[in-house]
């Protein structure tokens, strides 16, 4: 089961978990980034038709996610395709 099918509410009841919002950047500035415009439209135009999450990923999710790498000094990290089995008796995997 992928872990889109659960809603926040069955995963905080499940893990026990306590909900807070905050506001996490409060004060969030505008930043250039150098990815191409066109780039990102023709991913949607790729995307958007097909509607698998995967090929969102790959198309408009993946190079926003680079981008947001490099501009942190690649102080992050983006794991794609690979397995996160955290749950695999909870059939999260």
């Amino acid at each position: 089961m992928a872990y889109s099918s659960y809603t926040l509410r069955e995963v905080v009841e499940t893990f026990q978990l306590t909900f807070r919002e905050k506001i996490l950047f409060p004060e969030e500035k505008p930043i250039q980034i150098k990815i191409y415009k066109h780039i990102i439209e023709r991913g949607l135009l790729e995307a958007l038709p097909r509607g698998s999450e995967k090929i969102r990923n790959e198309l408009i999710i993946m190079p926003l996610m680079l981008e947001l790498c490099e501009l942190n000094d690649n102080k992050m990290t983006v794991y794609s395709g690979e397995f996160q089995n955290v749950g695999i008796c909870k059939n999260m995997f």
